[in-house]
């Protein structure tokens, strides 16, 4: 009924010698089928008319024991129509797009972060584990930037096979409580992707484990999204399938999925593939655009880690999916994958992480390529993951105010439009530098400029002071400190019972860290010493001894927005009473001690009102 063949040199396989290279070249595996006798199993009434999930395809799949099935119901993942993204992009456009507010262009969204784990993994999953318990598998091991590895350690849960999996140490902590979570043995490999997966096969080699990831089975329950799309478009294929590239495995899956479907006569003619990676790991998409075969790229960066991978293993497969359907590859920088996240989720409510809102930044591309050719076309984007399994990159752009609950002090925030306090997505714009400021008035204007906000002449005053703070410290204060620094003028107490004026602290490698700290409490003038474990502790252990409050330090938080050793620290500390009063201090500055004592000082401040 089927068998793997190699890419490369041709030759063929049983599944128990190989599922994943051919031994001899190296090059991957992919299933070939004796479509004569599927199309005579093929009960094409019942597949028309049964609910949609990727299970329904089994005359599809290489399955040979159907009570072998591993499924947690993956697919009929919802696709959404994208009338006020298409709108948008379309009135933004240029010529004719830009004229009519509109197009000639349907846009859909194939939504895969409603599969069980989140991803589209889950389909793949669904076939490599079934398999694995087909062959009996002891164990099963794979490498993952994240997606992968919670997808596979799920379905091997669901198998009851003991699961290894490898991750580059960069991979987004959400997904790694999520593999942890479901009983994977998890190892953090200092490196990239590809580092991990050199080892996992090596590990698979010596220790007669399963080899899971993108490798021939995977594609085979990867090309039911293909399945499910034409479905959905009532037995149509779209113009124009874009999707994101890591390994080219998916894009690969959904085009032969569609050629499946075409030879089956369950559609009448085939999509033009898209294929989209990041600017700064992007060896798929020059190798489409140069004519030439995929040149790995050694350490690739971008902060869609989904799609950072440098050297794609089915990379072959991906330049045939786009060469034989005569698609295009599109670079997309990062932050315009950030900013297609938001608007997909601002336009069409759809919240996905930002290797998946790749496809819909190049949907804009994609227009600029067709437009006055008077084409009307449908393109899906595929959505490939949930937005909450990587927000590591966005988490720093969003900072909620934290207030008193009272009516005035939330009025205050509606009716000043204060809402409006959020980082730039740009990271370029965010590190910008601030022009000099050397008056309230400037501030005023600056912050009014920026974030159409009005601010009280003692938030201006401090402001000011941070502002000042900022330079004696070394570091000129950016756009992307101006947040944190209006953050915490904001929140700051118009009298302060406790003012911090100066501190020393000294740090040991071998002992406790000493401070002197001197500070101003209830008008009068103390200085004080203390130790702690770390620089931080010894600072807010000398200011407990002039307070002698009784409060608890209940929480302690510390966020960087940028990268380098100068990079702005903000520190949040939430404080606690015997009478039920909580608050929460910010304090923003290049020096993580400086930003604690003033978080620490802003949450005592207020709790102490409280108290009366």
């Amino acid at each position: 009924m089927y068998k793997l063949k190699c890419i490369g040199c041709g030759k063929e396989y049983d599944e128990k010698e190989t599922c994943t290279v051919c031994l001899s070249c190296r090059n991957p595996l992919d299933i070939v089928y004796d479509y004569d006798k599927r199309l005579e199993k093929l009960d094409v009434r019942t597949l028309k008319t049964a609910e949609i999930c990727a299970s329904k395809y089994m005359s599809f799949y290489p399955i040979k024991d159907y009570r072998k099935l591993v499924t947690l119901n993956e697919g009929g993942t919802p696709l959404y129509d994208a009338l006020r993204i298409n709108r948008k992009v379309n009135a933004d456009g240029s010529g004719e797009r830009g004229k009519n507010g509109t197009g000639s262009t349907r846009l859909f969204l194939k939504y895969e972060g409603a599969n069980p784990t989140g991803a589209f993994k889950d389909r793949g999953s669904m076939m490599e584990l079934s398999k694995a318990a087909e062959l009996g598998a002891k164990a099963v091991c794979c490498a993952s930037t994240g997606n992968m590895a919670a997808s596979v350690s799920a379905y091997a849960s669901r198998a009851g096979i003991p699961c290894y999996v490898a991750v580059p140490d960069t991979a987004p902590s959400g997904k790694l409580v999520q593999i942890l979570s479901y009983g994977a043995n998890l190892l953090k490999v200092r490196g990239t992707y590809n580092d991990a997966a050199r080892l996992v096969e090596a590990l698979s080699n010596k220790l007669g484990f399963v080899l899971t990831g993108d490798y021939a089975f995977r594609v085979e329950g990867q090309k039911s999204l293909a399945y499910e799309l034409a479905e959905q478009l009532n037995f149509k294929a779209p113009d124009y399938v874009i999707a994101p590239m890591g390994c080219g495995t998916n894009i690969w899956a959904i085009w032969k999925g569609f050629r499946e479907f075409r030879q089956f006569g369950l559609i009448d003619k085939l999509p033009r593939m898209v294929g989209v990676q990041a600017a700064s790991c992007a060896p798929i998409v020059k190798a489409f655009n140069d004519g030439r075969e995929v040149m790995p790229i050694a350490k690739p960066y971008t902060i869609a880690g989904a799609i950072n991978i440098g050297d794609p293993l089915d990379g072959r497969k991906a330049l045939a999916a786009l060469r034989e359907s005569k698609g295009y590859a599109f670079e997309i920088e990062d932050d315009a994958m950030l900013e297609a996240q938001q608007m997909i989720a601002r336009q069409e409510s759809v919240f996905t992480e930002p290797s998946g809102a790749a496809s819909v930044a190049a949907y804009q591309k994609l227009l600029d390529r067709i437009n006055g050719s008077g084409e009307e076309a449908t393109v899906v984007c595929v959505l490939t993951g949930a937005g909450l399994k990587d927000i590591g990159c966005v988490a720093p752009l969003f900072a909620p105010p934290t207030i008193e609950p009272n009516l005035e002090e939330a009025e205050r925030y509606i009716t000043k439009n204060l809402f409006n306090l959020k980082s730039p997505i740009s990271r370029s714009v965010r590190e910008t530098k601030l022009p000099v400021l050397k008056t309230t008035g400037d501030v005023a204007k600056l912050v009014k400029e920026k974030y159409g906000i009005v601010l009280e002449q003692r938030e201006l005053q401090y402001a000011l002071g941070m502002v000042a703070d900022f330079a004696r410290k070394g570091k000129p204060a950016t756009v992307d400190d101006l947040k944190a620094i209006v953050e915490e003028s904001m929140g700051a107490m118009q009298k302060n019972v406790l003012e911090v004026i100066d501190f020393e602290v000294r740090n040991f490698a071998h002992r406790e860290s000493e401070s002197r700290v001197k500070v101003r409490f209830n008008g009068k003038e103390h200085v004080v010493e203390g130790r702690g474990d770390g620089p931080v502790d010894a600072a807010i252990n000398a200011i407990r001894k002039i307070v002698k409050d009784g409060f608890t330090l209940i929480d302690y938080n510390v966020g960087i927005s940028s990268g380098g050793t100068d990079a702005t620290v903000g520190v949040t500390i939430t404080l606690s009473d015997g009478n039920g009063n909580r608050v929460v201090g910010r304090g923003a500055s290049p020096d993580i001690v400086s930003a604690s004592v003033k978080a620490f000082e802003n949450a005592f401040n207020v709790l102490f009102y409280k108290k009366g």
